[in-house]
């Protein structure tokens, strides 16, 4: 069995509802990149990246900061473009990687157009970040 198949059941079989610590850790990392994401919004590689987004179409997926809406790929770029600029996201030294603002751009632009529930997003960040490393 290769690995990826080996990483993908782990991942799809896990159930992390009794990771509590590890779940308020993934709380506190979601609201600090969003904080990052509202601070870097003023930069200009944002609003210039912005301009190369709009390019790919419109849509309902929010971008923090600001009332435009884009399509959820193009919203979550702009949102991960944001949460780095500044680089005050988080950073993780095993695999040596910023994997919030991988991450949580994504995952809140799936669970705006997907309707997931705040318990996914956060299963979903475990098993991304267990993953990652």
């Amino acid at each position: 069995m290769s690995a990826a198949r080996i990483l993908g059941e782990w991942v799809a079989n896990t159930d992390f509802s009794s990771a509590a610590s590890a779940r308020a850790r993934v709380v506190e990392a979601i609201i600090d990149t969003i904080g990052c994401i509202y601070a870097g919004w003023r930069d200009p590689v944002c609003h210039k990246s912005l301009a190369a987004a709009r390019q790919w179409g419109t849509g309902t997926t929010s971008i923090l900061g600001s009332t435009e809406r884009l399509a959820m790929p193009a919203a979550a770029f702009i949102n991960g473009v944001a949460a780095h600029a500044l680089d005050y996201d988080d950073y993780e030294v095993v695999a040596s990687t910023h994997n919030s603002t991988a991450m949580v751009p994504a995952l809140l632009a799936l669970a705006e157009t997907g309707g997931q529930s705040g318990k996914d997003v956060v299963d979903a960040y475990i098993a991304g970040f267990e993953t990652i490393i």
